[in-house]
């Protein structure tokens, strides 16, 4: 199945218009809601944006057809129950740790120890980003060409 995926994708880095639309228009509502809540800057909701979806911006095109959505589904379940046990009902109650909110969007999940909302994005951002960069690991080790050639489709010979 890599091999097929070698000849139908001549190159791994693919860009998706459709992926840097969702990412533009978050970052923007992002930071447009906290311009407008208190004229700050929610830095740490944009580092997530980028580091979270910008990887699927040049790779999901590719990997897409070798994910196991099943398994990514029960991964994701998995990680949220964790999660959720661990920072809102320990970390943040017992003051383990907080976060600086001058760098929040300023959304809190008040059920949950008022969790901020970024946190539970890197939850869904880190199982995606561990499938994408999984999947394409698998793809790279398995094709018969060069790295730089199978990455951004430089042709052999």
């Amino acid at each position: 199945a890599y091999h097929a995926a070698a000849r139908a994708h001549p190159r791994i880095l693919q860009f998706s218009p459709h992926a840097l639309g969702v990412w533009a228009v978050l970052v923007v509502v992002g930071i447009a809601f906290r311009r407008y809540a208190d004229g700050g800057f929610p830095g740490y909701f944009v580092f997530l944006m980028t580091a979270g979806l910008l990887p699927s911006l040049l790779l999901v095109r590719t990997v897409k057809e070798f994910v196991n959505w099943q398994a990514l589904g029960f991964a994701f379940g998995a990680l949220v129950l964790i999660s959720i046990i661990w920072e809102a009902t320990l970390g943040l109650p017992y003051e383990w740790w907080t976060y600086r909110p001058e760098q929040m969007l300023g959304i809190y999940l008040h059920a949950w120890g008022n969790l901020p909302l970024e946190e539970v994005s890197l939850w869904l951002g880190g199982v995606w980003d561990a499938v994408i960069f999984y999947e394409l690991f698998r793809i790279l080790f398995r094709m018969e060409r060069p790295v730089k050639h199978a990455l951004l489709g430089v042709p052999e010979g």
